[in-house]
């Protein structure tokens, strides 16, 4: 299994690795504000879901800045 994922994952584990701490930090904003925006857009309260796009906003205007041309993916 572990070979499995390593094939499947190599190209995007190694170019995750290679990033600084801060462009592991952009990565994960991003994606756990992706998830928030998912999760609490259903039921949230109008006020709520508008603070939540802002902030998916700022984190996709902070992700532009990750080293895609490194990736080879």
């Amino acid at each position: 299994m572990k070979d499995d994922m390593k094939r499947i994952f190599g190209k995007e584990w190694t170019w995750f690795r290679r990033l600084s701490l801060v462009d592991k930090l952009r990565s994960f904003w991003f994606c756990w504000s992706l998830c928030l925006v998912g999760c609490v857009s259903c039921d949230a309260h109008p006020y709520v879901l508008v603070a939540l796009l802002l902030n998916f906003m700022a984190s996709a205007a902070s992700a532009t800045r990750l080293p895609l041309d490194e990736y080879e993916g």
